[in-house]
């Protein structure tokens, strides 16, 4: 039997209720939660995009996260958003007190353990008779001053 599950949300907008089968009700947390007519302005501001700006400006690193179940919508909604964080970085180091200001991006995926680059283009079907060519894994790997770097990654 497939269990059936009922959301329901709470009335702080965070705090929310899952009951499993009319029995097991499970609590969870969240930072925010958009509707689906969201605009990239809506998740900018609700991924606090202003303050990966300023981490970037100020010489930081800064990350940004999707995670999910698969369809989600995690790509759509990364792909909504950097653009708009990306563009407000070159407003603020043009408009900054910078002699030079240098900028990289990293854009990857982790999907069923493999890393991909997704800023390399996915190879080409040549041949309709085979299998579509699996875009490269690439590998993690320690770095002796730590942490963790994945070897291969375009910037």
């Amino acid at each position: 039997d497939t269990p059936i599950v009922r959301a329901y949300a709470g009335d702080d907008g965070r705090q929310n209720r899952v009951i499993v089968d009319g029995q097991r009700e499970e609590t969870f947390e969240y930072a925010t939660s958009l509707s689906e007519t969201a605009n990239e302005c809506d998740v900018a501001k609700a991924a606090n995009a202003q303050q990966l700006v300023q981490r970037v400006v100020d010489g930081r690193n800064a990350t940004v996260l999707a995670y999910g179940q698969t369809a989600a919508g995690k790509t759509h909604t990364i792909d909504g958003l950097l653009p708009t964080v990306i563009d407000r970085i070159f407003k603020a180091t043009n408009e900054g007190d910078f002699e030079t200001s240098e900028v990289s991006v990293s854009y990857l995926e982790i999907y069923n353990e493999q890393v991909r680059d997704l800023l390399v283009p996915a190879p080409v079907q040549t041949d309709p008779d085979r299998p579509p060519p699996q875009p490269k894994a690439l590998n993690l790997q320690n770095r002796l001053q730590g942490g963790v770097t994945v070897v291969g990654l375009s910037e």
